[in-house]
């Protein structure tokens, strides 16, 4: 394989100056470009002086304004690229940059940025040199080249929006009121990244109050509190009675008695009529016997009958001739009969002409009669 001397090549080169030119250093096909340890090759305002042996081949080295790979990073405009990914590079590393390339950045704040065919990365290593104009890094290690610039190190910064109903994590914060607060990452390169949150923050709301055999949970959801349980059933009651929700117990309270069942007479019977709510008293007293004039009757409520007293006046001593019959509207006896009339005998007093009647006896046949004395 052939081999550039690489005085011969250095001869060749030298300083181009900061004219921007399509192409620095083309190395063909078959062609190895070595560069030793400890060796400085200056290519335009580009200046390698590796550690080790570097060597490429079939590669170019081209000089553009702009990046042919994209990148989000501020650069200057000034760009170094190799047609090819390169070996591993270690070593140190230059890079002079003019004024009018700085695209608006702040020259003390440059660093390398190198894409190694992959992606970006800026050198945090790195410095910046504004008297000399260079940024340089003196110990680069293990890195591929393909792209070369200076960029700022400037952070990347990002906004997000969040809505939350009472508390809000994020990256284990725990937020509880709306806010803008921010959160710092490391990006790629090494920069910080800082990403700001749009909190809203739904205030939770106070816990509603709550019956006894109520429960409330919290929903974060819908950001409200849902209430659950029912009160227990109203229980079965009777006509007398009443129910209040003790809300202490939380339970039924259940006040109330049946009405006193009513004195009732022996024939009589007492029902508790639930429509009514009262009690049907049922049956009658037995009816009255009937009775006789003398008689009067008192109802037993032991026995449960009617106690007939009260007799007959005694039928009264009768004449022979008279007969007794009991009148019921008089209560009394009546007695009816008369005498049979006493036959009628007068007889002549000789002395003082009347007669003394001395005796009539029953079942006599003569009538004796006795003169009178003057």
């Amino acid at each position: 394989m052939k081999k550039i001397i690489i005085c011969l090549l250095l001869f060749a080169l030298g300083h181009y100056g900061s004219a921007v030119q399509a192409q620095i250093l083309s190395v063909g096909a078959g062609t190895e470009f070595s560069i030793g340890a400890g060796t400085i090759v200056s290519a335009d305002s580009l200046e390698l002086a590796p550690a080790a042996t570097f060597s490429f081949s079939n590669n170019t080295l081209s000089k553009s304004n702009t990046v042919s790979n994209t990148t989000s990073i501020n650069y200057i405009n000034s760009v170094y690229q190799f047609s090819a990914t390169t070996n591993s590079y270690s070593g140190a590393l230059k890079m002079y940059y003019n004024n009018d390339q700085l695209n608006g950045l702040s020259a003390s704040d440059l660093k390398l940025l190198i894409n190694n065919g992959t992606s970006w990365s800026l050198d945090n290593n790195s410095s910046s040199n504004t008297a000399s104009k260079v940024v340089f890094n003196n110990s680069i290690s293990g890195v591929s080249l393909k792209e070369i610039t200076a960029a700022t190190c400037s952070p990347n910064t990002g906004d997000t929006t969040a809505s939350a109903c009472a508390s809000f994590v994020w990256y284990g914060v725990t937020y509880t009121a709306s806010g803008t607060p921010t959160h710092t990452f490391t990006n790629v390169n090494g920069n910080d990244s800082i990403v700001t949150l749009h909190l809203t923050i739904t205030a939770q709301p106070t816990q509603p109050s709550l019956a006894c055999y109520q429960t409330a949970n919290f929903n974060t959801t819908s950001c409200s509190w849902d209430v659950t349980g029912s009160q227990p059933s109203l229980p079965t009651l009777t006509c007398y009675e009443t129910a209040t929700f003790n809300t202490s117990t939380c339970v039924w309270d259940v006040t109330g008695s049946q009405p006193t069942q009513p004195s009732i007479a022996c024939y009589e019977s007492a029902n508790f009529n639930t429509n009514t709510c009262s009690w049907d008293v049922t049956g009658s007293q037995p009816s009255l016997p009937t009775l006789t004039c003398y008689e009067t009757a008192t109802f037993n409520t032991t026995t449960c009958s009617w106690n007939v007293t009260g007799t007959q006046p005694t039928q009264p001593t009768l004449a022979c001739y008279e007969t007794a019959t009991f009148n019921s509207t008089t209560c009394s006896w009546d007695v009816t009969g008369t005498q049979p009339t006493q036959p009628t005998s007068v007889f002549a007093n000789p002395i003082a002409g009347n007669l003394k009647l001395c005796g009539l006896y029953a079942g006599a046949t003569t009538l004796t009669t006795t003169p009178i004395e003057g």
